[in-house]
């Protein structure tokens, strides 16, 4: 067996699979490492023929000018404020929707979550202009509640946490009901517990979706101290000039939250993932 594995290991074949996963990793990784190295470039650099990869003459102008001349400093406040309350209350929201649908029983319940899940098809477009128009209304315009509310629920989440909660025995729920548990104690004594795979896996889709939201930050807010990153970093880019340097910092900036969000629940993640695609 030991022989089998080790020339298995070595294998020409092993060698090539190995050389090409690392190839196409570095074309992955190459746009990324552009965008780092170019927020370090001069203006008069930028556009220099054959371009430098790695800038002789590195500068961190393009950070200072980003913290010092612009609304940076408001901007990544208020997408960490978004982003951290969409994520807590949409796990709350569809966790709690998920456990209706998965372990609880009231006419409807099926042909309920068929129609949940058909809003899947519905483009976000295509309810923007009533959500703005009740907005409106609500006098909420240029306001966290108007970026938060909208977000915090969604037929996805309920579909990726009532997908795992199915997989709990109900022979646990039963045992609770008997011992005189409420359903408030089971669900946050037995069923959260149980979850947290699924919750991590949705922690992760709810805070990028939220941090990389554009289009509906863009639509709700009037003044530049509103504004999140993605909407921020568009000011640098104008109809005939670009500010290239800014837009580099200011996406490496925004791409470092969601990297070390990913890494500190990436194996949640990815256990959460395999097992609602597997089960249910």
């Amino acid at each position: 067996m030991t022989m089998k594995k080790t020339s298995r290991a070595k294998s020409p074949g092993l060698w090539l699979a190995h050389i090409l996963l690392g190839f196409l990793s570095l074309m992955a990784l190459f746009p990324f490492l552009w965008m780092v190295a170019t927020s370090f470039k001069q203006t008069t650099v930028l556009f220099r023929w054959p371009p430098e990869f790695i800038p002789r003459s590195p500068t961190t102008a393009n950070y200072v000018s980003l913290w010092t001349q612009s609304d940076f400093v408001y901007w990544m406040k208020n997408s960490v404020i978004i982003s951290a309350v969409v994520t807590t209350i949409s796990l709350l929201f569809n966790s709690m929707a998920a456990y209706s649908f998965a372990k609880r029983s009231f006419p409807g319940r099926d042909i309920l979550f068929l129609l949940v899940l058909g809003t899947l098809m519905v483009p976000g477009q295509v309810t923007l202009v009533p959500v703005f128009l009740l907005i409106s209304k609500l006098k909420w315009v240029n306001t966290y509640q108007a970026m938060i509310l909208p977000l915090v629920a969604g037929p996805f989440g309920i579909f990726l946490m009532r997908q795992y909660m199915v997989t709990i025995p109900d022979a646990l729920i039963d045992a609770a009901r008997i011992d005189g548990c409420s359903e408030f104690g089971i669900f946050t004594g037995i069923i959260l517990p149980l979850v947290k795979p699924a919750l991590a896996a949705l922690a992760v889709f709810a805070f990028q979706g939220s941090w990389n939201s554009f289009l509906w930050p863009l639509v709700v807010t009037t003044t530049s101290k509103m504004r999140t990153l993605p909407v921020g970093l568009a000011v640098y880019q104008a109809q005939f000039t670009t500010q290239w340097g800014l837009v580099m910092a200011g996406a490496t900036l925004t791409m470092i939250p969601v990297l070390v969000f990913f890494l500190l629940f990436q194996r949640y993640f990815v256990e959460g993932l395999a097992l609602t695609g597997i089960k249910g």
